[in-house]
């Protein structure tokens, strides 16, 4: 075996890939050093995914032409100039990789000039490797284009997603920084048509409305707390607002957008029953801590910190969400198993429990495999759940449940052919710039499933018709949201399917008739999969006569 040191071309380009990873990674490296440099406005332009062309301008302070250069090498940084600094870092960057490994995989050019320079300076350079450097005229601030990403590192680009899913990455990761910097104008254009634009007047909740959209906006409460080494503040969405995935938590560390198990699961625990299963709430959370209580420099990327004293920072973000939703502390007991030792931490929690009654046992899996026949409809109850009687057995049929079953494999039959609905007066929908993006980039799908949404400027559409069972449903805007976030999962066929059948179904908590309820029972067991609903949940329970005997003594 002989070891050798890697000549520096193919280091740059490796240790490249530890900090870009795809086109978004590149637009959030450069807009948080715009941020650094005190850019109060920011534009934003890509074409092609990011893939060919991104360029980020600021208003900042700007570079002088003879340290431009130097900008460009490995670890070459102006935040920290000693180790005990990482204990105080405040800016967004400090690692000194992020030009140069931009640098290593595309060709880059920046125009720069400060603010006390009569005149700027360009700089081009390829591969890690100064082509030109030079004099120019250019505004006060720094410009930098990146062209052709990963041109000298093609296997990296086979393991980039389509176009579509790099684009969605890049508006994203801007509009998390939006929300984390309210302070700061940012303008997002692909492919020549703006996508999102923020006032920068430090008011987050404009902010949420630039990048969320108007509807969810109009749901957010306010959120604060205090730490002793700081505070919490934002807003957090009402819990009819919950989404079936986390892509609309956004957590901020002193002005840096982070990932944490910890703060997730806080904020999540902050709701108890409020929310149902599998639905996750929407938060815009900023902490503000002393910079020595946490270590950013946990990975190249900067999306993980470590705290300090992690159970309190749980605590206070917990308690900061139930009083934000009204709920108090002494409403419940949340005893801690085991104690946190840190990000890994498995955290353990369940309300007091006073006494327990023994369930009413099911005797088989409530995954109803074959039909009963006879059955007898019984009534309602809660109005929520239809009674159903069978020589053998009573049913507890979920009406919910058991309608968006129905209402799923019936969609997926008339695929290509649904019956729909003109509505009467067309609705017209604010969407944000990523739901917009996902509109436009399905509008086949949506029309094929029966949805007509037509673009009406913006991020505006005009809703004419849909599919005939949700023509009596209205409440058009959660539709909007529940639809684009269907189309972001990865499976945005089938997901689209049943969030219709979701939307379109009765609900917990109105009140059928007995045709209503016969006609709903009849039409489950026709069902292909009539044991569980599209989102893998039992339909029915079933208890035998036998069972209930023996519970009453008979």
């Amino acid at each position: 075996m002989t070891i050798r040191i890697l000549d520096e071309d193919v280091a740059n380009k490796i240790a490249a890939g530890e900090v870009i990873e795809r086109p978004a990674s590149v637009v959030k490296e450069l807009i948080e050093n715009a941020i650094d440099a005190n850019g109060r406005r920011l534009l934003v332009e890509i074409r092609d995914a990011g893939m060919t062309y991104i360029r980020v301008s600021d208003d900042g302070e700007g570079i002088e032409a003879k340290q431009l250069p130097l900008a460009f090498l490995r670890h070459a940084t102006s935040k920290i100039t000693a180790a005990s600094d990482l204990r105080s870092v405040r800016t967004l960057g400090f690692r000194g990789e992020a030009l140069a490994s931009i640098a290593a995989v595309a060709r880059v050019e920046i125009y720069s000039r400060p603010q006390e320079q009569p005149t700027g300076a360009y700089l081009r350079i390829e591969g890690g490797q100064v082509l030109t450097h030079e004099s120019a005229g250019c505004p006060v601030g720094t410009n930098i284009i990146v062209k052709d990403l990963f041109y000298n590192t093609p296997a990296r680009r086979k393991f980039l997603k389509s176009p579509g899913a790099e684009k969605r990455y890049i508006i994203d990761v801007v509009g998390r920084l939006a929300l984390a910097n309210p302070h700061v104008a940012i303008r997002l254009v692909c492919d020549k048509e703006e996508v999102l634009s923020t006032q920068g007047n430090g008011d987050m909740l404009l902010a949420i409305q630039a990048v969320f959209g108007g509807e969810l906006a109009s749901g957010m409460l306010p959120i604060q707390g205090q730490l002793p080494p700081g505070t919490i503040n934002g807003y957090i969405g009402l819990p009819e607002l919950a989404r079936g995935q986390r892509t609309h938590q956004v957590f901020i560390i002193n002005g840096r957008c982070i990932e944490s198990r910890l703060l997730t699961s806080a904020l999540e625990r902050s709701y108890g029953s409020l929310l149902m299963t599998r639905r996750f709430p929407v938060a815009v959370v900023q902490l503000q801590l002393d910079p020595a209580f946490i270590d950013v420099n946990v990975h190249p990327a900067k999306s993980e910190v470590r705290f300090q004293d992690d159970s309190m920072v749980y605590r206070g973000l917990l308690l900061a969400g139930q009083r934000a939703l009204g709920q108090r502390e002494a409403d419940r007991t949340w005893p801690m198993s085991p104690e946190p030792k840190g990000e890994q931490a498995q955290w353990t929690f369940e309300p007091a429990v006073v006494g327990r009654v023994e369930p009413l046992r099911e005797l088989q899996s409530p995954y109803v495999t074959t039909a009963p026949q006879p059955t007898q409809v019984i009534g309602q109850v809660f109005q929520g759940f239809i009674i159903v009687q069978t020589p053998t057995e009573m049913l507890i049929i979920d009406q919910h449940a058991a309608h968006e079953r129905i209402l799923y494999e019936r969609l997926r039959r008339q695929q290509e052919d649904a019956a729909i609905q003109e509505l009467l007066l067309p609705v017209t929908l604010d969407a944000g710039p990523e739901q917009a993006h996902l509109i436009e980039s399905n509008r086949e799908l949506l029309h094929s499933l029966g949805v007509g949404l037509e673009g009406f400027g913006g991020t505006s559409f005009i809703l004419r018709h849909v599919p005939t069972f949700l023509a009596s449903k209205g409440n058009w805007s959660e539709l909007l949201s529940q639809i684009t976030e269907a189309l972001a999962g990865t499976s945005p066929e089938d997901a689209l399917l049943v969030t219709l059948a979701c939307h379109g179904a009765v609900k917990y908590g109105d009140r059928l008739t007995l045709h209503e309820m016969e006609t709903l029972v009849a039409d489950l067991f026709q069902a292909d999969c009539f044991g569980t609903c599209p989102h893998g949940r039992p339909t029915i329970l079933r208890y035998s006569q036998g069972e209930l005997e023996r519970r009453f003594g008979r």
